[in-house]
C-alpha cells in the first residue's frame, strides 16, 4: 500500500547547550540566559557540536511522541536513526541548518540508497524483517542557543519519480 507523504507536526522546541541526555530544557540551565554573552559563549563551546546536539534533540522529540527508539545512530548515510512508529519500522534521515534564514530547505532523498541501506541494516537484525517500513525525514533549524524549529515529514519515500 503506497500512502501519500505527509507534513506532520512542526514544533519549536528547547534546544539546550548542554549534554544531559534527558534535558529539553532544565530549570537549571535556565539561569543561563541572564549570563553575559562571554559566559554564555563560554557554554557553547563546552557543548556538544550542533550535528550531535540536533540528532539527540531529534531522538528526545520521537521519545516525547512516546516513539520507540530502535537504534538512535546507525552506521548508514541514509538515515539518522530508526522507530517504531505503531509498528511501522521507520528509517529517519536528519537534515538541520543553524539560523532561519536558509529555511528549512528542499527535501533531498535517494530511494534506491535508502533502500540498500534499509535492507543491509535488516539483514543485520532479522527479527524485525516482519514489520511494514517507511522512510521520514526530520529536519532542523536551530534558531538560537535554545530554541529550534522541527518539521518531521513522514513517508517521504513514496513521492513520485
Amino acid at each position: 500500500e503506497i500512502q501519500a507523504p505527509q507534513l506532520l507536526k512542526s514544533a519549536v522546541f528547547s534546544f539546550c547547550p548542554c549534554t544531559a541526555s534527558s534535558c529539553l530544557r532544565l530549570p537549571s540551565h535556565r539561569a543561563a540566559e541572564g549570563s553575559s554573552p562571554e559566559q554564555k559563549e563560554a557554554l557553547m563551546e563546552t557543548a556538544i557540536n550542533y550535528q550531535e546536539r540536533t540528532h539527540r534533540s531529534m531522538i528526545k522529540f520521537f521519545e516525547y511522541r512516546g516513539k520507540d527508539i530502535i537504534e538512535e545512530s546507525p552506521e548508514y548515510e541514509s538515515f539518522d536513526a530508526i522507530i517504531d512508529d505503531n509498528d511501522v519500522l521507520v528509517f529517519v534521515k536528519l537534515k538541520w541548518s543553524k539560523g532561519a534564514e536558509g529555511g528549512f530547505g528542499p527535501d533531498q532523498f535517494d530511494r534506491q540508497q535508502a533502500e540498500i541501506d534499509a535492507a543491509k541494516w535488516l539483514a543485520e537484525h532479522g527479527e524485525l524483517c516482519d514489520k511494514r517500513i517507511r522512510f521520514d525525514a526530520v529536519a532542523l533549524i536551530v534558531l538560537s542557543e535554545s530554541k529550534a524549529f522541527l518539521r518531521w515529514h513522514t513517508n517521504i519515500g513514496s513521492q513520485g519519480d
